[in-house]
């Protein structure tokens, strides 16, 4: 199972959890009407192996009322997170979720998952049969490709609204700190969002400028939902989005615009590199002749670009580098 399925499992076994209650019982058709309520859309025969995981393993106390037709479910009284018997896999899981996936799930997710990292920490740190596995966290690491600027703060409260209403669909009120223009509130409509280095993002819809903005959440100084659907622009997908978007570094008002850059560099190694990351899916690597490859690719323009080609201009050998719109 992939990382990503393994975490969406994960999750959806949470929320299995929460909306199961200790004081009434609850069918299969009105937990999946729950779910599907919050986002979750599950098969009927999916959630019945998830139950039937959940009542099986006696550290969840999930009862089956099986005397009623359909069945029913609830908590029994002693489901304790501190009873999990986490593996080995899943403490590791949950470390790298906590370290490195914290800022892209909901609040109230999140909320709920407190415990679970709690119970790996535990885990990790007092069991000596754990301790491989405690090693393996301080062997790995990622890094930024530029400079490791520290993350800015962002208030808990702040994450945890603009994240449900996100994960809800309806509006936010906040008040907004903008560098140029002060304190401002702000009516938006949620749609994305998106990490840029140590920096969180909110992709929304201001209604003050009917387009779509970029609100860092550091820079928000108060944030309340309201009661209202959030507006989402016909056809928008944040993903394409992203992919026609030189997010918060383009010179175009419009947009990242298209442009193919051209250069010529010596450097075998930045070749070699080249050939194992493009700059995009269309580029093309010409062999001089002259001790010199022809880079052509076809990007979004950004300030990245032109520091990029600036910072490796001496080192890779960089000559004749321009830009042509499309």
């Amino acid at each position: 199972m992939s990382t990503k399925k393994a975490i969406d499992q994960l999750l959806l076994f949470l929320e299995i959890l929460k909306v199961l209650s200790h004081r009434r019982w609850m069918t299969q058709t009105q937990l999946r009407q729950v779910l599907a309520l919050r986002g979750y859309e599950i098969s009927e025969l999916k959630l019945q192996r998830m139950l039937k995981a959940l009542r099986e393993n006696d550290a969840f106390a999930v009862e089956c009322n099986k005397s009623s037709r359909p069945f029913a479910y609830r908590l029994g009284l002693i489901n304790d997170f501190q009873s999990l018997n986490l593996t080995l896999g899943e403490c590791l899981l949950l470390k790298l979720i906590q370290r490195h996936l914290r800022y892209l799930l909901p609040g109230n997710l999140l909320g709920a998952m407190e415990p679970l990292f709690s119970r790996a920490q535990e885990k990790l740190q007092d069991s000596k049969q754990y301790r491989k596995t405690a090693e393996w966290l301080r062997k790995t690491a990622v890094l930024p490709a530029g400079l490791n600027f520290l993350p800015p703060v962002i208030k808990p409260r702040i994450f945890k609204t603009t994240s449900e209403a996100l994960y809800n669909s309806v509006k936010l009120e906040i008040l907004y700190n903008s560098p140029h223009k002060g304190f401002s509130k702000r009516i938006i409509s949620p749609l994305g969002l998106v990490q840029q280095g140590v920096r969180i993002y909110l992709v929304a819809a201001s209604e003050e400028i009917c387009e779509i903005r970029h609100f860092a959440l550091h820079r928000m100084m108060d944030a309340c939902t309201l009661n209202a659907p959030a507006k989402e622009p016909p056809g928008f997908d944040l993903k394409h989005y992203l992919e026609h978007t030189a997010f918060n570094y383009t010179f175009d008002p419009d947009g990242g615009r298209l442009i193919e850059v051209e250069f010529e560099l010596s450097n075998s190694d930045t070749v070699e590199n080249l050939k194992e990351t493009p700059l995009s899916r269309q580029q093309k690597l010409t062999n001089l002749g002259d001790g010199f490859w022809r880079v052509q690719a076809v990007v979004r323009d950004s300030c990245l670009l032109d520091g990029w080609i600036a910072a490796w201009r001496s080192i890779a050998g960089i000559r004749c580098a321009r830009k042509r719109v499309i």
